[in-house]
């Protein structure tokens, strides 16, 4: 798309002020950004609560809320477990990499022996911090397949969970079935909804094509995670409409050139849901043995810069949509110079331009206050 990335932008910005504080021009030239770029990423950051402003003089300076968030951990979204709980997680990576091994003959990988340790915790009910991302369940500690991982014991009935977990997930034919299987099992309608959508857009798009698309954007609304942010919900929201728009008003034959700008935007839109869905899920853990507050703190960054990338790829596919030439008809343009001359009434206003509607309603009735709002607005 020939467009710089929020995201890339935004991790300079971070990287400039995670030692100093600076200005918006100092920002600016480290990121080798433009100033107007610079200034609307800080306001968000801002408002995210992951950039503080102070003043130095007349000089507006920027640092982080919490360096510590920048801490690697090795964790995604660098977040802490609990040390007992991450001895657990070892133990549970190297006994599912043996047994899958001495059944397959094969290292599994990483989606493997997510999914696996995922089922494990389900039936043996161990409480890891585990919730539903990008591409399914997994838990919040990574899983690498060169690295070496302490067994430091388990339990009988977990041995044997994973054994047999290993036993029927060894069997998939590919990790791609292996992620549906999982989809499957636990009935997650917007997971579902999310492969039936990459596999539309993946495809021929056609007139045929674009009410299954809208029912299926339509079907994920309905089924998204808790979303307290509404610039968040309006995104998403704008994002379904836009496609519609977008691919009502396109020729059949241009709809292949824009299908893959579409495509790109839906995965930046799943990866706002997914992140609110995870940390939704992960809620319970963190809220017993550090704090919500804390969860939140790890993921508002992340958060900040997916809505602006979203936003970017809504404003591109918004300059897709083909302009349609306005009618030249006197009736049409007085109502435009209406509506751009239209403004919102104050309390007191409004309750006199009741009062006199109603008057005009009883001594004239519903024509009467017809032929009034038409002399009022000159539509006669």
């Amino acid at each position: 798309m020939g467009r710089k990335s929020a995201k890339e932008l935004i991790k300079r910005i971070i990287k400039s002020i995670s030692e100093n504080p600076k200005s918006i021009h100092e920002i600016a030239q480290e990121s080798e950004s433009n100033w107007e770029s610079i200034k609307m990423y800080l306001e968000s950051l801002k408002d995210a609560g992951v950039v503080n402003e102070t003043l130095d003089g007349n000089k507006r300076m920027f640092s982080l809320v919490d360096s510590n968030v920048l801490n690697r951990n090795g964790n995604y979204f660098n977040l802490p477990i609990k040390p007992e709980d991450e001895k657990l997680i070892n133990s549970l990576f190297a006994k599912v990499r043996e047994d899958w091994k001495t059944a397959t003959e094969r290292h599994p990988g990483k989606t493997q022996v997510q999914k696996t340790l995922v089922k494990v915790d389900q039936i043996c009910n161990l409480k890891l911090p585990i919730g539903w991302y990008l591409f399914g369940a997994m838990c919040v500690k990574p899983y690498e397949p060169f690295e070496s991982y302490s067994f430091n014991g388990l339990e009988q009935d977990t041995e044997k969970c994973v054994r047999y977990v290993v036993g029927e997930y060894s069997k998939e034919s590919s990790v791609y079935r292996l992620k549906i299987r999982q989809y499957n099992e636990e009935n997650k309608i917007l997971y579902q909804t999310k492969e039936i959508i990459l596999s539309l857009l993946s495809s021929k798009v056609s007139k045929e094509h674009i009410n299954e698309i809208n029912r299926q954007l339509y079907v994920l609304l309905a089924n998204l995670p808790p979303i307290c942010d509404n610039d968040s919900k309006e995104l998403i929201n704008e994002f379904t409409g836009v496609v519609f728009q977008l691919l009502s008003t396109l020729p059949e034959e241009d709809m292949q050139f824009v299908k893959n700008d579409i495509y790109g935007a839906f995965n930046e839109v799943w990866k706002l849901i997914a992140l609110y869905g995870f940390s939704t899920d992960l809620e319970p853990y963190y809220s017993q043995h550090y704090s919500k507050q804390m969860l939140l703190k790890h993921f508002n960054a992340d958060m900040c810069m997916q809505k602006l990338e979203v936003r970017n790829y809504l404003s591109y596919l918004n300059d897709l949509i083909p302009q349609i030439a306005e009618p030249e008809d006197e009736t049409y343009q007085k109502l435009k110079h209406l509506f751009a001359s239209a403004k919102k009434l104050s309390p007191e206003e409004k309750t006199q331009r009741e009062k006199e509607l109603e008057k005009i309603r009883k001594d004239e009735g519903e024509a009467g206050v017809q032929e009034f709002l038409l002399k009022e607005f000159n539509l006669n």
